[in-house]
């Protein structure tokens, strides 16, 4: 009896402290989004943006970000597939060299979409805001250029 107990106890407390790892994750998820948000009200009054310039902005980030999915998307499924005709016992150069194609296109088209995507950000902001923009992205992401994270790295 006091072994079933025990048990219960045991499954009690494991079912409680999966329902606060459940309760934490959501309250996470949703205080990133409130974070996001944050972030991009204070970019906004940081540019002095105008109401127009706000909406232009708010369209133009979602079917930047849309497409840039689709893309990812894109790019996943080859390398999938790559990974599993690299697998097979015997393989099929045409196939992967199709793929590797593939690949390289979609690698092009991402760099090219994100290359309009500043574009169309620069054609809707003042070049003053423009450059205010950059610098505060590149504080933003200061891994860019550094090598992940790390110190930049000298090349002498």
């Amino acid at each position: 009896m006091k072994r079933n107990y025990r048990r219960l106890i045991s499954l009690l407390a494991v079912l409680a402290l999966l329902g606060l790892a459940s309760a934490h994750a959501e309250s996470r998820r949703g205080s990133f989004e409130d974070r996001k948000e944050a972030r991009i009200k204070a970019l906004h009054e940081r540019l002095h943006l105008s109401a127009e310039q706000e909406d232009l902005l708010e369209g133009h980030r979602r079917r930047h970000r849309q497409e840039a999915g689709e893309l990812r998307k894109e790019a996943r499924a080859a390398k999938e597939a790559m990974r599993d005709e690299l697998q097979r016992r015997e393989l099929d150069m045409a196939r992967i060299n199709e793929l590797h194609a593939t690949l390289k296109d979609l690698h092009d088209k991402r760099a090219d979409h994100r290359l309009e995507g500043i574009l169309e950000v620069r054609k809707i902001l003042t070049p003053e805001q423009f450059s205010e923009f950059m610098e505060l992205m590149g504080k933003h992401r200061p891994w860019k250029g550094k090598g992940h994270g790390g110190p930049e790295r000298s090349f002498k």
